[in-house]
């Protein structure tokens, strides 16, 4: 039975590795972050359904997986209520819009901490392009590699309509941690060479 256990366990990570897109279709369904933070504050992300916070805005250093497009080690920058209402109305969103949807947060891989606020404080900006939600980094400060940004309202993309993520930032720790039903179907069914997202790499 061992044998049997060690047997399929080797198989489903020689496949994970080999089969193209699985590893970057699990960053996608599962993150787990922790770091240093300053700040006091929660939110909880229900996919493009909600998005409701409370406390100060936030800075953390964080280690883990966010995405397939941030993982390793990245900073972080949440914008809670009440500053996001005002984040929000910069942005153009409607009442309905910002009471729906109070949190916002941002998560980069950058070589320098001031590049985060930089990039945090202007996501649409010219130094970068956004692409299906996501904003991958041309350069913000010559530092700003990749990442992306969960702007308020949240766009409706496939992988944001089941993004279920809880986080917080209690003086000077920060953690969360996210599942994403949706795209772990993607990725189960890549196994099968589905790719129901249209995310996968060319073979």
């Amino acid at each position: 039975m061992s044998k049997l256990v060690v047997s399929l366990t080797a198989t489903a990570l020689f496949a994970i590795g080999c089969a193209p897109g699985r590893m970057a279709d699990l960053k996608d369904s599962i993150s787990l972050g922790l770091g240093p933070g300053v700040g006091i504050a929660a939110d909880l992300k229900a996919g493009v359904f909600t998005h409701p916070s409370l406390g100060t805005v936030t800075a953390s250093a964080m280690v883990g997986s966010d995405s397939r497009v941030v993982s390793g080690s990245y900073y972080q920058i949440g914008s809670n209520f009440p500053h996001s209402m005002f984040w929000a109305h910069k942005e153009g969103a409607s009442t309905g819009e910002m009471i729906n949807s109070t949190g916002w947060r941002a998560a980069f891989q950058v070589k320098d901490f001031n590049a985060a606020f930089v990039a945090i404080g202007h996501p649409t900006a010219n130094t970068t392009e956004v692409v299906s939600g996501m904003v991958k980094g041309v350069e913000v400060n010559a530092d700003l590699d990749e990442g992306r940004w969960l702007p308020i309202p949240p766009e409706i993309t496939f992988n944001e309509a089941t993004d279920f993520q809880f986080g917080g930032t209690l003086l000077l720790i920060t953690a969360r941690a996210g599942f994403n039903p949706l795209e772990f179907v993607d990725f189960v069914l890549g196994f099968a060479g589905l790719d129901i997202a249209g995310d996968d790499p060319m073979k």
